[in-house]
């Protein structure tokens, strides 16, 4: 947990929250202008909703898997989020509610 990262969703009023990225689906390496064309993906179908969305970025914190550009995106449902990350064919998303601990949610 993060309590700079709660205060901030407190202070903006923002529920839920989750990360979403659309690089390296399934977790398979693809070329740099690939995953560019996908995360410009990803801001397009994100510009759609109206939920707030920040740039964040996956990080390996053991360092074995590059960084993933992603998205902070503040009020969509997890039902949403895995929706979207399942277009994209992603495997998974990191979610969370205000005063709770981040989920990670697979992607079937």
């Amino acid at each position: 947990r993060s309590p700079e990262l709660e205060r901030r969703l407190a202070a903006a009023q923002i529920p839920a929250w989750g990360l979403l990225t659309a690089v390296n689906p399934r977790s398979r390496p693809l070329a740099p202008r690939t995953n560019r064309d996908r995360l410009r993906r990803l801001e397009l179908r994100l510009a759609e909703r109206p939920w707030a969305i920040w740039p964040a970025a996956g990080v390996d914190p053991e360092g074995e898997w590059p960084d993933e550009p992603s998205y902070f995106v503040a009020g969509a449902t997890d039902a949403e989020l895995v929706s979207l990350a399942a277009e994209l064919g992603q495997a998974a998303i990191l979610a969370g509610e205000a005063g709770g601990a981040p989920r990670l949610i697979f992607v079937d």
